[in-house]
């Protein structure tokens, strides 16, 4: 199971990893977390994928390795490869035809 910490806390806008520093992911996760916690059977919904704060914890956690940060960073705003990653949408090969 592929999650993208980046995305689940909502910074998928942020213009460069220096701008994602501690202070901000953990205001980001409280504010997960108080959702996950008000919602209807505690978990998140992450492309169809039901996330407990245990699964997101995990992956938030590798937000300290500035080389996963920038990863994560790049597939955020790379929808149709994150996409894949977590739920095998093939959307990103729709764009290669084949030549004949």
């Amino acid at each position: 199971m592929y999650v993208n910490p980046i995305e689940i806390l909502g910074l998928s806008e942020a213009i460069d990893i220096a701008s994602i520093d501690n202070e901000i992911v953990k205001k980001a996760k409280r504010k997960l977390f108080a959702d996950i916690d008000l919602s209807d059977n505690g978990d998140f919904d992450y492309h169809g994928l039901q996330l407990s704060k245990g699964n997101c914890e995990k992956v938030i956690d590798e937000l300290t390795n500035n080389n996963f940060k920038e990863f994560y960073l790049y597939l955020a705003n790379n929808k149709p490869l994150n996409e894949f990653l977590v739920n095998g949408k093939e959307t990103i090969f729709k764009k290669f035809t084949v030549l004949l």
